[in-house]
């Protein structure tokens, strides 16, 4: 099946009065509405990729940039890469009933108490 491209897009906003304001004064402001927006997709998808916007790493990113801290790609991978080792340690040990044996014996609070009395 082939897929129909997409020439135009009915979008009805927040119902919120506030909502409708800033949206309305910015359009009012615009000398054409549709490249306006059209300019800010494609600011969107070149800075971002084609991704949903309401994704947590893109969500981040726009946080930052408004708060004028931009996220310099080294760090952001080295933040994601963290989360992702985060995200799957905490999995594992959600599945493992004991704790991991650190080999620390020296720090071990337990050492010498037979495991069969706890």
């Amino acid at each position: 099946m082939i897929k129909k491209e997409r020439g135009s897009y009915l979008w009805r906003y927040d119902a919120d009065s506030g909502v409708q304001q800033k949206i309305n004064a910015w359009m009012d402001q615009q000398s054409n509405v549709r490249d306006s927006l059209q300019m800010l997709v494609l600011y969107f998808v070149d800075r971002f990729g084609n991704v949903n916007v309401m994704d947590y790493d893109v969500q981040k990113k726009l946080y930052a940039d408004v708060l004028g801290q931009e996220v310099p790609p080294v760090q952001a991978q080295v933040l994601e890469e963290t989360e992702r080792t985060m995200k799957k340690e905490k999995e594992e040990s959600d599945h493992s009933p004991l704790a991991p044996d650190t080999g620390n014996e020296e720090n071990d609070i337990f050492d010498g108490v037979n495991p069969k009395n706890i």
